[in-house]
């Protein structure tokens, strides 16, 4: 076992929020260390670069206009970025009733109303103070749909594009509360679906991989350890000592953990955070998301018109785009896979 005998204030996690945690850290001078499970910084961001050089996005990638912390750090670094799609604007495609269409159904539009009007009386402060928001907290969104006056296409539609492409969850995995409050949360369905002023606005030309990559060479002086998961975390109101699976030890004043819940509850914490605590962590609902890219020789989807976007009511694949930026010297197909996979 290495116990280092130096005192840090100790960072879990080199994702976007452990990074931003640090450079908030920098102007006090502290003594900080990020220790990184995974061999690389940059979370849930990931750049696979093939042969030809054309950038394959693996992990989050879109930033919206209203994502004003994630925008300062593209002005900050002077990043490159562009408004999607990159191309001319084409049709999107719906496959809807065994058919495949141009125009959102008008019966699944409706749906989506009412439940946009229900997301305008959501306290984004106090979602909780809502007169109906333990009725919603207690049904699944699933619940919710069926319970609706509309045809069986229109809720299976609603609830891919929703539960699956905005939660990354199956309709039976979220309640009705939560799916008001994080489409309320993003300005209503409007915003939220859409790439013109909408949360998928903007693309950084080289992938949002290198806003991770720009933070970490601001925290010059910062101490990060990658392949360093954490196992173990005793703490008193003195100090924090963290113990690795590598079987290393740190100290530090403070501790801040900066990973997904579901992580954080397979750390061994001495005293015990007890057990609604521990079923908070264990229970806090993480997305369920595969992204498939398919790589093509030229945009034959903009040669007839097609914007690339399609959404699918049956199978595996939720929702397909365009993923192709200015720079590639190849197109590309990106589909999304949500929740439970389907036949």
């Amino acid at each position: 076992m290495k116990n280092n005998q130096t005192k840090y204030d100790v960072i879990i996690g080199a994702g976007f929020s452990g990074l931003a945690a640090a450079l908030r850290l920098k102007p006090y001078k502290l003594k900080v260390l990020i220790l990184e499970a995974d061999d690389d910084i940059g979370g849930r961001s990931w750049n696979k670069v093939l042969d030809d050089g054309t950038i394959v996005e693996l992990g989050g990638q879109w930033v919206g206009w209203q994502h004003q912390r994630m925008l300062s750090f593209i002005n900050k670094y002077k990043l490159q970025k562009y408004t999607t799609p990159p191309f001319p604007e084409g049709k999107t495609l719906f496959q809807y009733n065994g058919k495949i269409i141009d125009e959102f159904p008008e019966e699944a539009m409706l749906l989506v109303n009412n439940f946009d009007n229900l997301t305008k009386e959501i306290d984004l402060e106090k979602p909780w103070m809502h007169p109906n928001a333990k009725l919603w907290d207690n049904i699944t969104f699933e619940h919710w749909l069926e319970m609706q006056d509309a045809t069986v296409d229109a809720k299976k539609m609603v609830g891919r594009i929703i539960a699956g492409g905005l939660l990354s969850r199956d309709t039976s995995h979220i309640s009705m509360l939560q799916a008001l409050f994080y489409v309320a949360s993003n300005a209503g369905f409007d915003v939220a679906t859409s790439s013109e002023k909408g949360a998928q606005h903007y693309r950084v030309i080289g992938g949002s991989y290198k806003i991770a990559r720009k933070m970490v060479g601001d925290l010059k002086g910062t101490d990060i350890i990658l392949n360093e998961p954490v196992t173990v975390i005793n703490y008193d109101q003195e100090c924090a000592t963290v113990l690795s699976m590598n079987n290393n030890v740190y100290q530090g004043k403070y501790l801040i953990i900066a990973i997904p819940p579901v992580l954080a509850s397979k750390i061994h914490y001495h005293p015990s955070l007890g057990s609604q605590y521990y079923g908070l962590l264990q229970n806090f609902p993480g997305g369920d998301a595969l992204k498939v890219h398919f790589v093509y020789e030229r945009l034959f989807w903009i040669e007839d018109n097609n914007s690339g976007n399609v959404y699918l009511q049956e199978g595996w694949l939720t929702e397909v785009t365009d993923n192709t930026t200015p720079s590639d010297p190849h197109a590309i197909l990106t589909g999304f896979i949500y929740g439970k996979p389907e036949m």
